[in-house]
C-alpha cells in the first residue's frame, strides 16, 4: 500500500507533525520570537507572489513550492504558539515578589494535606497603591489548617500575601513538578495564613468552578454509600479523576500490575461512557430528528464529564475523538481514526502548546495510535470460534497494542515494565466497565436510598474483588521490572524502531528491514557507551533536601549516601528526590547516618577515591573524594582546635549547627568555596548571606540554588 493516499486521507498528520516539530524547536531555544515573526511575514509575501504568478501564468507549476512555503508556515505556527505560552509564563514570573493584595477565586476542589490545604485559585485583581488592576493569573496556594473557613470552588477571596515562583526540581533528575505546573498555566504559589485571609461564599460560579462544584457532589455522595476509605478512594478516581484519596499501596498495586491506566482517568472510561449512553438513548434512533437529539446529547455529556474531571488531556482527547465520530456518522460520512487521533492533537496543542511535554498526553496519544495500527494486525494472526474466546484475545491484543507503542515511553519516564499487563488486563477491563456502569447508576439514584444501598453494596464488592486480584496479581513473582535507564536517544531509537515495525505492517514490506536492524544497531551502541560511562563514573553531590544534610558520593557501580541523624528523610522522600538520580547512575546506595560513622565503617564503604574522617576537630566530618578535600562543619567545636596553618580545602559545607562567624571560619579552614546546605533554616541563610558577601567568601545557597555538584 503506497504511503501518499494514506497521508492525503489523514491531512492532519502533516500539520500536526510540522506544528508540533515547531513547538519542539522552540522549546530548545528560547527567544527567537522576532525572527519568526520574520520569517512569518517573509513566507506569506512569498506565497502571495507565487499566487499572482499562478494567476498570470497558468502554464507555470507552483505545486512543491507552494507546498514548502505551507509547511514552513506551519512550523513557525508550531514556534509562534510556544512562543507566546512561553512569553506568558515570563510575564508572571517578572511580577515582583513582595506583599501584596489580591482578589482571587477558588477554581478547584481543594486537596488535604499534612499542615495545609492546596487549592488552584485565579487571580482576578492586583492591588497597586489604592486602586485595583485587574489581572488573570492561575495560582496554587496552601491555606493554614487553622482557618475556620475552608475554601471551596467559586469562593472569593481577599488576600494579603507573597505571591513566589515555582521552584525548579532541586536535585538532578527530580520530577519536574514546577515544568508540570506550568503545562496547565499556573506559574506562582503562596502560603497564606489564617490572619490575612478574608472569604465570602460564591454567588456566582464560572463553568470550571461549576464544574468542580458538580464533582464535589458527586463525590460527596460516594462518600454516603458506606465505601471503606480504600474502595471510596478507588471508585472515585475510576469514575471521576479524583485520585487524592487513593492510598499509597493501592497505587503500588495497579502499578506493578501494569493497570495503573485504568485508575488515570483515559479515553478508556469515556468510551465506557459513551457505549452507556448510546444504549440507554438508543429509543431516540426511530427518525433522523431523534438521532440528531441522541447524538447532541451524548456530546453534550461527554464534554460535562470532561468538565467535571478537569479536562485531562486523556480525557479531552478522547471526548474530541468521539464527537468527531459520532457527528461523521450522523452525516453518514466516512470515518478516517488516524485522521481524528491527529486532529484532536493538533486542537490540544494549539489551545496549550506546552502539553507536548506532557507525560500524560503522550502516554494517551502513544497508546491510541498503538491501538489503532497494531491491534487489527494482531487480531488478524488467530482466529477462533468461540465468541467469548474471541473477546478475550481481542482484550489480549488491546492491552498489547496499547503496552507497545508506550513501551519507549515508560521506561524512558518511569524507568520500569510490568511484566503480567497482559494477565491483569483480561480480567481489569471488563470488571471496570461494569464497575464504571454500576458506580453511575448510583450517582443516578442516589436520592432513592434503598435502591441507593442495594446498589452501595453491589459496588462495594465488585471494587474488593477488583482489588483483591490486582493485589494477587502485584505479589506474583517478577511482576515489576524496575531499575531500567535509557536515555532521550535510546528512548527516540525505540520509538523510530516501533514506528517502523507499523509501517511494515500497513505496507507489507520486507524493505524496512534492514532500516529495523540499524536501529537496534544504533540502540546497542549507545546502551553500550552507557554502560562503560556507568563503570567510569565519579560522581559526588550535595543534595537537597529540606531541612536535612545529604551527600551523595558514587564511583562505578558503589555508591553511598550521608544524612543526619536530626531528622533522616523517610523512604518515599528519597525515591522522590534520588529515586531517577539512581536509576540513571546504576547504583542502590546504603544511606548512613553522619552520627553513626566511625573510622571503621568509612574504611569498608569499598568506594574508590572515597575517604572519610569522622569526629575530626569535634562532630565535624573531613571527607577526600576525587583529588577534593570537603570539610562537613556539623558544630562549632572545630574552632577549639585551633592550628598555627589553615586547613586547605576545596568546599566547606556549612550545616544548621554552626554560628561561628564566616570570617573566622575563613581564617581556620581556607577553602574555594562555601556551600549552605538544606538544613540551614531561612533566617540563618540569609545571615550567612550577607556575610558572605561583606567578607568576600564565595557562596553556594543549596535551598535556592539546587544540589551542588562536586566537580570532577
Amino acid at each position: 500500500m503506497p504511503l501518499l493516499p494514506i497521508l492525503r486521507k489523514s491531512p492532519f498528520f502533516r500539520l500536526i507533525f510540522l506544528y508540533a516539530f515547531g513547538i519542539a524547536f522552540a522549546d530548545c531555544g528560547r527567544n527567537i520570537y522576532l525572527p519568526v515573526i520574520a520569517i512569518f511575514i517573509v513566507v506569506v509575501v512569498l506565497w502571495f507572489i507565487l499566487w499572482l504568478i499562478n494567476k498570470t501564468h497558468r502554464n507555470f507549476n507552483t505545486g512543491w513550492i507552494s507546498g514548502t512555503l505551507v509547511a514552513i508556515l506551519i512550523f513557525c505556527c508550531g514556534i509562534w504558539a510556544a512562543e507566546i505560552d512561553f512569553n506568558r509564563q515570563k510575564q508572571a514570573e517578572s511580577l515582583p515578589e513582595n506583599i501584596s493584595s489580591y482578589r482571587a477565586v477558588i477554581i478547584d476542589i481543594p486537596e488535604h494535606q499534612k499542615h495545609a490545604v492546596k487549592a488552584v485559585a485565579r487571580i482576578k485583581e492586583i492591588k497597586i497603591n489604592e486602586g485595583w488592576i485587574h489581572q488573570n493569573m492561575k495560582v496554587l496556594l496552601y491555606i493554614s489548617y487553622d482557618s475556620v473557613w475552608m475554601p471551596r470552588p467559586g469562593s472569593e477571596l481577599i488576600l494579603r500575601t507573597e505571591l513566589r515562583n515555582i521552584a525548579p526540581p532541586a536535585n538532578p533528575e527530580e520530577f519536574n513538578y514546577r515544568k508540570y505546573l506550568f503545562t496547565r498555566h499556573i506559574y506562582k504559589q503562596s502560603f497564606v495564613a489564617t490572619p490575612r485571609m478574608y472569604a465570602k461564599d460564591p454567588y456566582r460560579l464560572s463553568p470550571r468552578s461549576w464544574a468542580c462544584s458538580m464533582r464535589n457532589r458527586l463525590l460527596f455522595s460516594f462518600r454516603n454509600s458506606g465505601l471503606d476509605s480504600t474502595c471510596l478512594g478507588l471508585v472515585s478516581a475510576l469514575t471521576l479523576g479524583y485520585k487524592e484519596d487513593v492510598d499509597a499501596a493501592t497505587k503500588k498495586a495497579f502499578t506493578q500490575a501494569g493497570v495503573m491506566h485504568i485508575m488515570a482517568l483515559s479515553g478508556f472510561n469515556v468510551g465506557i461512557i459513551a457505549l452507556v449512553l448510546s444504549f440507554v438513548f438508543a429509543i431516540f434512533e426511530r427518525n433522523p430528528a431523534g438521532k440528531f437529539a441522541k447524538t447532541l446529547m451524548i456530546i453534550v455529556f461527554l464534554w460535562l464529564f470532561a468538565l467535571i474531571t478537569g479536562l485531562s488531556p486523556s480525557v479531552t482527547r478522547a471526548t474530541v475523538m468521539i464527537s468527531f465520530v459520532l457527528t461523521g456518522r450522523l452525516f453518514h460520512r466516512h470515518v478516517n481514526t488516524y485522521n481524528i487521533l491527529f486532529v484532536s492533537a493538533f486542537l490540544l496543542l494549539t489551545v496549550a502548546p506546552g502539553m507536548l511535554s506532557d507525560v500524560s498526553f503522550q502516554l494517551s496519544f502513544a497508546a491510541v495510535a498503538g491501538i489503532l495500527v497494531y491491534q487489527p494486525f494482531m487480531n488478524n494472526l488467530v482466529t477462533f470460534r468461540n465468541s467469548l474466546i474471541n473477546k478475550i484475545w481481542q482484550l489480549f491484543t488491546l492491552s498489547c497494542s496499547a503496552q507497545l507503542a508506550t513501551f519507549p515511553l515508560a521506561l524512558y519516564y518511569f524507568h520500569q515494565f510490568p511484566v503480567y499487563f497482559w494477565l491483569t488486563n483480561l480480567y481489569v477491563v471488563p470488571l471496570v466497565s461494569v464497575i464504571i456502569c454500576i458506580a453511575g447508576g448510583y450517582l443516578a439514584l442516589a436520592w432513592l436510598k434503598p435502591v441507593a444501598f442495594v446498589i452501595g453494596k453491589i459496588l462495594a464488592v465488585l471494587l474488593k474483588t477488583l482489588l483483591v486480584s490486582v493485589t494477587i496479581v502485584e505479589k506474583l513473582p517478577v511482576s515489576m521490572i524496575s531499575g531500567v535507564y535509557i536515555n532521550n536517544l535510546q528512548a527516540a531509537l525505540l520509538l523510530l524502531f516501533i514506528f517502523f515495525i507499523a509501517l511494515v505492517i500497513l505496507f507489507r514490506t520486507d524493505r524496512l528491514y534492514p532500516l529495523l536492524i540499524l536501529v537496534m544497531i544504533a540502540f546497542e551502541c549507545v546502551h553500550f557507551v552507557n554502560a562503560k560511562r556507568m563503570t567510569c563514573q565519579q560522581t559526588g553531590l550535595i543534595s537537597a533536601i529540606r531541612r536535612t544534610t545529604a551527600i551523595h558520593f558514587i564511583s562505578g557501580k558503589n555508591g553511598v549516601l550521608l544524612v543526619n541523624a536530626v531528622k533522616p528523610p523517610d523512604q518515599n522522600d528519597l525515591a522522590y528526590s534520588f529515586g531517577n538520580f539512581w536509576v540513571k547512575h546504576g547504583v542502590s546506595p546504603p544511606v548512613m547516618l553522619l552520627d553513626s560513622l566511625d573510622p571503621a565503617l568509612c574504611n569498608g564503604l569499598t568506594i574508590p577515591g572515597l575517604y572519610c574522617k569522622p569526629l575530626w576537630r569535634g562532630n565535624n566530618l573531613l571527607i577526600t573524594f576525587n583529588e577534593k578535600r570537603i570539610v562537613l562543619l556539623r558544630d562549632d567545636r572545630f574552632y577549639k582546635f585551633r592550628s598555627r596553618k589553615p586547613l586547605q580545602a576545596d568546599f566547606v559545607v556549612i550545616t544548621n549547627g554552626i554560628s561561628v562567624h564566616p570570617e573566622k571560619i575563613a581564617g581556620e579552614i581556607e577553602s574555594g568555596q562555601m556551600i549552605i546546605d538544606g538544613s540551614v533554616t531561612r533566617s540563618k541563610r540569609n545571615e550567612w548571606k550577607v556575610e558572605c558577601e561583606k567578607n568576600g567568601i564565595a557562596c553556594y545557597v543549596i535551598s535556592e540554588q539546587g544540589a551542588f555538584r562536586i566537580p570532577d
